[in-house]
């Protein structure tokens, strides 16, 4: 891993945290043509992420892009600066099938409201609570050549330390060690605000989302569907001198499709609110509440992605945050959104626990659920390691 001294070679910062749209409804009834659709990203283009290093025990940095320090729980932004965009990874349009009733997208027209569910203020804090212990912000800093800085959110969805993300952040640890060790240094951020506190490992990623998006680290402004963007990250040590919990807090992935109108939670590291000299210490979880919209499918009659329209959550830094349901269970993975300038005229895209688990399936002939119950995380690294290997040096050849 890199020191300090290595991390201060860092160039400009960009944020990346990529959201583009599907395509669904209430059946889903009929599936229209998937565009691909600019989304968010964080160009501060006059600063250096290694000014916002700060040394810790294990020579790791605390860095991040953020909402404001007032944005936890509720949508009070407080005082924010727009910082220029860029937006996510690149998949190619997906044309579905007809399947019945065609369905008009919502056209949202009032701002994000904070109004909760019709639940227990006991229900919801414990929710609020565990959606913000289980919320991870994951940083990539490259020690040199023409990678940017890279934060998006991230949730642990298995006690032992297993943290589920997207593919357009997790390909940096496929660069880790190319075109050699310590190239790219990689550690995951908790708490409010996020403080430097894991080191991590890759123990999964979709072969089909790197193979398809080789280039999408050289593009100025990529896009991309959510299909097959996922990726699974094993803690493995401490990035401080406190030694690794016993137990993580965690968020298990639903068995139930997500219904239309369904009230949920959604949490992120959202960065799009905040000037270079806020990142170091002023990265806060963003949770509110909202609705599940549209729901889409990418091939079939099955709900593979969920919209949840007007929320805060919609901006850079949120992809990899959590879409929740009342019962406390993971119903969206975030991974992209709808564009606009104005937080209140986006839609924020999730893919589901079914898409997830099929894609893991169709690759690797295994059951997503029983893998990970009958694996720790470090079996599943090291399990991994010799197709991320392949993989990396794939990727890396494609941006050199």
């Amino acid at each position: 891993m890199p020191t300090l001294v290595n991390l201060l070679a860092v160039g400009a910062a960009v944020i990346i945290a990529g959201f583009v749209t599907l395509f669904a409804n209430d059946a889903p009834r009929e599936a229209r043509p998937l565009p691909e659709m600019p989304s968010l990203g964080v160009v501060p283009s006059d600063a250096s992420f290694a000014n916002l290093l700060t040394p810790l025990a294990a020579s790791v940095s605390a860095l991040a892009t953020t909402a404001s320090p007032a944005a936890t729980s509720t949508l009070d932004l407080g005082q924010t600066v727009l910082i220029p965009k860029t937006i996510p990874p690149k998949t190619a349009p997906v044309a579905t099938p007809p399947l019945n009733q065609a369905q008009t997208a919502p056209v949202p027209s009032a701002p994000p409201a904070a109004a909760a569910p019709a639940e227990s203020a006991d229900n919801l804090n414990k929710t609020v609570g565990l959606v913000r212990g289980a919320l991870v912000n994951i940083i990539c800093v490259p020690k040199s050549g023409p990678l940017h800085s890279a934060s998006a959110s991230g949730v642990v969805i298995d006690s032992r330390g297993v943290i589920l993300t997207v593919a357009h952040m997790a390909q940096y640890f496929l660069l880790e060690d190319y075109p050699k060790p310590g190239s790219v240094t990689c550690v995951i951020r908790d708490g409010s605000p996020a403080a430097t506190a894991y080191t991590a490992s890759l123990a999964y990623i979709s072969p089909d989302w790197v193979k398809d998006n080789l280039h999408v680290l050289d593009e100025a402004a990529p896009t991309g569907t959510g299909e097959n963007d996922f990726a699974l990250l094993a803690i493995t040590g401490s990035a401080t001198k406190a030694p690794l919990p016993d137990s993580f807090t965690a968020i298990p992935l639903s068995s139930e499709t997500p219904a239309k109108g369904e009230s949920v939670t959604v949490g992120s590291y959202g960065a799009e609110f905040l000037s270079s000299s806020q990142v170091k210490s002023e990265l806060y979880p963003i949770v509110v509440f909202g609705m599940v919209g549209d729901r889409y499918t990418f091939s079939a009659k099955t709900v593979d992605l969920i919209t949840v329209d007007n929320t805060a959550a919609a901006q850079e830094g949120s992809s990899g945050g959590a879409v929740v349901t009342a019962g406390n269970q993971l119903t969206g993975l975030i991974t992209t959104s709808s564009s606009g300038s104005a937080i209140a005229s986006r839609d924020l895209h999730a893919i589901t626990p079914r898409h997830i688990r099929a894609s893991f399936l169709n690759d690797t002939g295994k059951e997503f659920d029983a893998y990970i119950a009958n694996s720790s995380p470090a079996e599943m690294a090291a399990d991994f390691a010799d197709e991320a290997h392949a993989l990396g040096q794939k990727l890396g050849k494609a941006v050199e």
